[in-house]
């Protein structure tokens, strides 16, 4: 059983990611609404876009699940759907380099008693692209690579269906056991890389539909409880996978 240290709660990094990407989307509906005005511009005077994509990681939970059935809560499905968002501008007829991020996350819970055990995993990433594009009249394809930085998290929450006196939450912060109601979080930073090939289809002078496949890398291997406890004898877990993203793009 993981100790309840109750230290100051923070926000897991992943949802941070998950904020900004709520940040963006209204840009890029701004953008969308000024493009119009724009689509007589030529391609060659627009040396860029950005893009919203939806997106699945094929992640295997089964490392992760023995932990979870260990504590009474259900095995995650295998995959994950993260929202995601990229941008990028041309250096060359022939290359670009941008930036490409996504987060996510997905909960489990057995609620079948009158104690509730539910764990909420996620994930997100961030990093630099480059790609080199062979274009064609409707649109392009392109062969590149991501490089960045991610953050996985596991929120791990077990609830009382009880009334609890007032007092009693104050009576269990001393408590050295885990009480009926508590929460942990467990976070850890990974490299996050990824080789992709991306086709662009051109609806119009400016507006696109794009879609990617690749292969994420994303392998936890130092966790940290609620961002800075340290902990012993973690294992290593694995977020990797085939990741495939699909979505509208506005630009050249």
């Amino acid at each position: 059983m993981i100790q309840n240290i109750k230290l100051p709660i923070k926000k897991p990094l992943s949802s941070a990611l998950e904020v900004s990407m709520s940040k963006f989307v209204p840009w890029t509906i701004a953008l969308f609404l000024l493009f119009p005005a724009a689509g007589s511009v030529q391609a060659r005077d627009f040396f860029g876009g950005v893009g919203i994509t939806p997106t699945f990681l094929t992640v295997d939970y089964a490392d992760l699940n023995d932990y979870l059935e260990g504590i009474g809560v259900p095995a995650l499905n295998d995959g994950s759907f993260l929202m995601g968002w990229k941008l990028y501008f041309y250096v060359h007829p022939s290359v670009r380099v941008g930036l490409m991020g996504a987060g996510g996350s997905k909960t489990e819970a057995d609620a079948s008693s009158n104690i509730t055990r539910e764990a909420k995993v996620g994930m997100g990433f961030l990093g630099a692209t480059g790609e080199y594009v062979f274009s064609f009249m409707r649109g392009d394809v392109a062969v590149g690579a991501m490089l960045g930085w991610g953050h996985a998290d596991i929120e791990l929450r077990q609830i009382s269906k009880n009334p609890i006196p007032w007092d009693h939450i104050w009576d269990d912060y001393q408590l050295p056991e885990a009480p009926d109601n508590f929460m942990t979080i467990l976070g850890g930073n990974f490299l996050a890389y990824q080789p992709f090939v991306r086709l662009k289809y051109k609806l119009t002078g400016w507006l696109s539909l794009e879609g990617s496949v690749g292969y994420l890398g994303a392998e936890v291997s130092t966790w940290k409880q609620r961002e800075d406890v340290d902990i012993e004898n973690e294992p290593s877990l694995d977020f990797s996978g085939l990741i495939v993203s699909f979505g509208p793009h506005l630009g050249f």
